[in-house]
């Protein structure tokens, strides 16, 4: 509905389109990342402000995020790597 297009349409990508997008097994968290070597992830439950960025996590971009936890990150890139992130909002 309307309240929904108006929380979410401050939801955007600092400098690059997302590629990946993953939502927390409990739906309170949504992730996204990018080429551009960011991970954002939101809490669903406040402001669109209040969020977590991760830079310059993988050269070259992020390709696949996925949610191991309510609190844990998986994200894989172009270095062909696959890192753990902790998440834990204030």
């Amino acid at each position: 509905g309307t309240s929904f297009t108006k929380r979410t349409a401050a939801w955007k990508y600092p400098s690059a389109k997302p590629v990946a997008l993953a939502w927390s097994p409990d739906s309170v968290h949504v992730a996204t990342a990018g080429l551009d070597q960011m991970i954002l992830v939101f809490d669903v439950t406040k402001e669109a402000k209040d969020r977590i960025i991760t830079k310059l996590t993988h050269p070259d971009g992020v390709y696949a995020i996925a949610f191991m936890d309510e609190n844990t990150l998986l994200s894989g890139g172009a270095d062909q790597c696959i890192k753990e992130w902790a998440i834990k909002f204030a």
